[in-house]
């Protein structure tokens, strides 16, 4: 996820609100709007300088490359009216602007018709720059998932959060940005919410709820926008799921993965929040089924993510031998340290609390955490900021070792 810190502009350029501005700014520069010869590219182009205060560069750049697309039918032959200079209003007496300037007393060629044309078309403009913002945005590096200050990042991912629930109301139905909500969300709260309900109900039990109840609220926020981006995909996804959820899950690719992998994450993880519900747990198999599609169509997805997921699932299976189920878990810790070469520490600690607690296995419970923090966050840059959490996680179970295993009572002489 990768946030993005916009400049304001010292003018306002139109009713359209400072946040669009700003995107307009960013998408002004990019290489293929500078070139593009479509009117929304010289548009966006002009305004640009403008907002850089940089008028005499505005007013040419624009007429100039007006002329490159005369032929567009939508304005009615209006640019080209402007390109040939065939506008002939005047400038009034009113205080002098970049729209109409006079040089040695003559008017200057008034761009007021463009300004006309950009508000005729604002929406369809302003959707192109929120598209292309959006896209931008949902497709960025790993300025977060690198960090290595989790707190730092703890405080500023949010802003990341609301700048793609602004985009998405203007632009719903855009798949990127809604997978960038979908896995924000969820990553979010696993990783600065949910993971501290533990931590904090050694202090305060009505602390630890309150987390619990912002956690579940973050997940079901991010299943929410999982299902509008498979949607978005797949029309009728979300009901045909409910009908028949093998024969819906036959119709996504491996271009879906992303948004099947963190939608079912977010869905797992809020019936984890809530052992109360029984409508909830009672979507559990479904949760598992749409994984264990997910690993059909690309196991690797996230380096051993899923495998490391199915061990939760297999944790959470009731009426099953415990000498099966521990198979199960083992085989998929196997899977997921063979896919991440080991440099997930979270692995470890996903097999140390839900197989070797439940076992009673306190020895190999230690050795795994001991090999979480063993783990180098700078080895694997993506996974960084998770195997600082993850090895949090690994510190504080190891502090609290002895109320998670009970020691037998020593033999009488």
């Amino acid at each position: 996820m990768k946030a993005h810190t916009l400049g304001v502009p010292a003018v306002p350029l139109s009713p359209l609100g400072s946040f669009f501005q700003e995107a307009l700014t960013t998408l002004a520069h990019a290489e293929q709007m500078r070139k593009s010869a479509s009117l929304d590219g010289l548009i966006f182009r002009g305004m640009s300088h403008r907002q850089l205060g940089q008028e005499a560069e505005a007013k040419p750049a624009l007429l100039g490359d007006l002329a490159k697309v005369p032929g567009d039918r939508r304005y009615n032959g209006g640019l080209q009216a402007v390109a040939d200079n065939r506008t002939s209003e005047s400038c009034s007496a009113k205080p002098r602007t970049w729209l109409c300037q006079r040089r040695g007393g003559a008017p200057m060629r008034p761009l007021m018709t463009v300004v006309l044309l950009l508000l005729s078309a604002g929406c369809s403009i302003k959707r192109v720059a929120i598209d292309k913002l959006g896209t931008a945005l949902a497709s960025g590096g790993n300025t977060f998932t690198s960090d290595d200050d989790p707190e730092l990042a703890e405080a500023a991912i949010p802003f990341g959060l609301k700048l793609y629930e602004s985009l998405l109301a203007e632009s719903p139905k855009h798949a990127g940005l809604l997978l960038a909500a979908a896995q924000g969300f969820t990553e979010y709260s696993y990783a600065f919410v949910d993971s501290r309900i533990d931590e904090a109900r050694a202090e305060s039990l009505e602390r630890a709820d309150a987390l619990r109840e912002r956690a579940r609220k973050l997940y079901i926020r991010a299943y929410r926008y999982g299902m509008r981006g498979l949607e978005a995909h797949h029309p009728g996804f979300a009901a045909a799921l409910d009908n028949d959820a093998d024969r819906a899950l036959q119709r996504v690719t491996r271009r879906d993965v992303p948004l099947l992998y963190w939608t079912a994450a977010a869905r797992g993880l809020t019936i984890s929040l809530s052992k109360t519900s029984p409508e909830l747990i009672a979507e559990l198999p479904l949760v598992e089924t749409i994984v264990r599609r997910v690993a059909e169509l690309d196991e690797n997805f996230g380096a051993g993510a899923v495998p490391e997921f199915l061990i939760t699932l297999e944790a959470a299976h009731s009426g099953v031998k415990p000498e099966e189920q521990q198979k199960l878990m083992r085989q998929h810790f196997e899977r997921a340290l063979e896919l991440s070469q080991g440099k997930r520490a979270g692995t470890f600690v996903s097999f140390a609390e839900n197989a070797c607690v439940p076992a009673q296995n306190k020895a190999e419970f230690q050795s795994l955490l001991e090999k979480a923090l063993a783990v180098d966050p700078d080895a694997d840059l993506d996974n960084r900021l998770a195997n600082l959490v993850a090895q949090r996680r690994a510190r504080w179970l190891l502090k609290h070792v002895d109320d998670l295993f009970l020691e037998a009572a020593p033999k009488q002489q």
